[in-house]
C-alpha cells in the first residue's frame, strides 16, 4: 500500500518572509481535515488546515495564514463597521496592498531550461479571493515527462460550490499526467502524449469518485470519514494545465472547464503582440460543446438552457467532481439522505452529463528576445478583461519593463501612465455580477509582477475608484462584483528581471 507523504508549509504575509519545512514520513489515514490555531505574539493567529487523501500519489500540505493583528479599540470599531457595511474602505495603497497579498515571481527554480537553452521560462503568478474560503488554486512544477526527462507544468483550478475538488486538483493532478507521460518513450507521438494526458484526467476524476462512493458503501450511517471523503466529490473545478517540453519548445495546453489560456507572440509588422487563444470556453455557448452533450442524450431538449448556457444548472459542461451530474438519482439521494449531500439535480435522466476529460492543444513556442508568453488564468479574469486586450495589457507591462532595463520603477514613462480616470459608475442588476470591463484606455503600468498588473488593470486600472471599490467589498458581498481570480503569467523569453 503506498502512503502519502506530508509536507508543512508556513508562510507569514508580515512582509516577504516564509519558511518551510519538509519531512518524508508517511503519514497513515483516511481523508480528513485538521483544523488547529494558535495564538502568537503581537496578538496574531496563526491558523492551518491540513487534508489528507490515501492512494493518491500527491504530497498532502498544511496551508497556514498568519494575521498579525494587535488588538486595539479602534481596530475593533473599524472591523464592526466593516461588517456592518460588508466593505473595508481601502485607499490606492491598502488597496495594492490586498492585491499583491498572495503574488509569487519565480525566475530561480528553473535552471534546467537556463543551462540547456540559454533562457527559462519566468512565472508571474496571482491569486485574489472573493469566495471564504477561496475555491481557486494554481501550482507550478518540475516533473517527469516523456522518457522520463524533466518537463514544466502549471496549472490554474477554478473551484466551485467549495474548494475541496481544486485542493486534491493541485496536489495530485500533475502527478497523475507526469505518471502517464513518463511511461511514454522519449520519441513519443502527438497522439500518444495527448491520449495519456486525458487518461490521466480522467483517472483522477474516477478516484475522486470512487473514494467518495467507497466511502458510502462502507459506512451504513453519516460519519466524518464518509463526509470527507465525499466532499471533493460533491464539490466540483475546472482544470487547466500547461505542459512544456524543453527539448521540442512544444506547449500542450489542457483543458476542462472555463478556464483559459491565451498565447501572446511578438508580431514583427505591426511591434505588438497579438494574441492566440489556447483554450475555448467549455460552456453551452460554445456550439461543439452543446452539440457534444446532446448528442450523448437525445431527445433531452431541456439538458443545456439556450439562455444561460448552463448544463442542468451547471455553467460549465466539463468538470472535475460534481457528483450530482456523473452519479444515477438514486445514489445521490442516498448520499444527501445519509451523509447530508446535495439532492439530485432535477431532470436528470441519463446521467453522466459531465466528463473531466480535457481538450489538449498543441503549440510550437517562440523563444528569445521576444518569446512568447503565456496567460493562463480563471474566469475570474476573463469576466472582466477579452483575450486580446489581456495580451496587449501585458505588452505594455513588457515594454515599460524594456525601458527601465528590468523594473518598472524606473521606467522614465511612467508618471504618464499613473493616471486617475473618471467613469460613470458601476450598478448592479440583481441576480447578476456589476458590470465593468478593462479597456487599453484604462491600462496602468505600475507593478513589478506581470500578473498583479494585469488583474488591476482588469479590476480598474486608472479608475481608481473602481478599483478601490472592487478591492474593498469583501465577503459575502464581493461575490456580487467579482470571482475569485486566479492568473499565472509565463515568458519564454530571457528573464524580464
Amino acid at each position: 500500500m503506498a502512503f502519502p507523504r506530508w509536507r508543512a508549509t508556513l508562510s507569514s504575509f508580515k512582509g516577504s518572509r516564509a519558511h518551510s519545512i519538509s519531512t518524508n514520513r508517511p503519514f497513515l489515514g483516511r481523508p480528513t481535515w485538521r483544523n488547529m490555531a494558535f495564538a502568537c505574539g503581537g496578538g496574531g493567529v496563526l491558523l492551518f488546515s491540513l487534508y489528507l487523501v490515501d492512494n493518491m500519489d500527491r504530497t498532502p500540505e498544511f496551508s497556514l495564514r498568519f494575521l498579525n493583528r494587535p488588538y486595539s479599540p479602534e481596530l475593533v470599531n473599524r472591523t464592526i463597521e466593516s461588517v456592518k457595511s460588508g466593505t473595508i474602505n481601502y485607499n490606492l495603497a491598502a488597496a495594492t496592498k490586498f492585491l499583491t497579498l498572495e503574488s509569487y515571481q519565480d525566475s530561480t527554480a528553473n535552471q534546467v531550461f537556463r543551462k540547456s537553452k540559454g533562457f527559462f521560462p519566468t512565472v508571474h503568478a496571482v491569486r485574489v479571493a472573493s469566495n471564504s474560503p477561496v475555491e481557486d488554486e494554481l501550482v507550478a512544477a518540475t516533473a517527469p515527462g516523456t522518457g522520463s526527462r524533466p518537463w514544466k507544468f502549471w496549472g490554474v483550478f477554478d473551484g466551485h460550490a467549495g474548494f475541496m475538488t481544486s485542493t486534491v486538483l493541485k496536489e495530485a493532478l500533475v502527478s497523475y499526467v507526469s505518471r502517464e507521460l513518463s511511461e511514454l518513450p522519449e520519441t513519443s507521438v502527438s497522439f500518444a502524449i495527448t491520449a495519456g494526458i486525458k487518461k490521466a484526467f480522467l483517472n483522477l476524476d474516477a478516484d475522486i469518485l470512487r473514494k467518495a462512493e467507497d466511502a458510502v458503501h462502507r459506512n451504513r450511517f453519516v460519519s466524518a470519514e464518509a463526509i470527507l471523503a465525499l466532499a471533493p466529490a460533491i464539490s466540483g473545478s475546472c482544470a487547466l494545465l500547461a505542459i512544456f517540453d524543453e527539448r521540442t519548445s512544444i506547449l500542450r495546453t489542457a483543458c476542462t472547464g472555463d478556464s483559459r489560456a491565451v498565447l501572446g507572440r511578438y508580431d514583427e509588422a505591426t511591434g505588438k503582440y497579438i494574441a492566440m487563444p489556447l483554450s475555448v470556453d467549455q460552456t453551452g455557448f460554445n456550439e461543439s460543446e452543446r452539440q457534444r452533450v446532446e448528442a450523448a442524450h437525445p431527445g433531452e431538449s431541456s439538458v443545456i438552457d439556450p439562455k444561460s448556457g448552463r448544463l442542468l444548472g451547471l455553467a460549465v459542461t466539463r468538470a472535475f467532481g460534481d457528483a450530482r451530474w456523473k452519479w444515477p438519482d438514486i445514489f445521490t439521494k442516498r448520499t444527501q439522505e445519509k451523509f447530508w449531500g446535495y439532492a439530485p439535480r432535477p431532470n436528470t435522466l441519463t446521467p453522466p452529463y459531465l466528463t473531466a476529460e480535457p481538450v489538449v492543444t498543441e503549440t510550437q513556442v517562440v523563444t528569445g528576445e521576444r518569446g512568447d508568453f503565456l496567460i493562463l488564468a480563471s474566469d475570474g479574469l476573463w469576466d472582466h478583461i477579452s483575450s486580446e486586450d489581456a495580451v496587449t495589457c501585458v505588452g505594455l507591462w513588457k515594454e515599460s519593463k524594456a525601458r527601465g532595463q528590468g523594473k518598472i520603477a524606473n521606467d522614465p514613462e511612467r508618471e504618464k501612465h499613473q493616471v486617475d480616470s473618471p467613469d460613470d459608475g458601476h450598478w448592479l442588476d440583481e441576480g447578476k455580477y456589476v458590470e465593468f470591463k478593462a479597456t487599453p484606455q484604462y491600462f496602468v503600468v505600475e507593478d513589478e509582477n506581470a500578473a498583479v498588473h494585469l488583474v488591476r488593470n482588469a479590476f480598474g486600472g486608472s479608475r481608481r475608484r473602481l478599483f478601490c471599490a472592487v478591492m474593498s467589498t469583501l465577503p459575502p458581498l464581493s461575490r456580487n462584483v467579482r470571482d475569485d481570480a486566479t492568473v499565472q503569467v509565463i515568458f519564454f523569453d530571457k528573464a524580464p528581471n
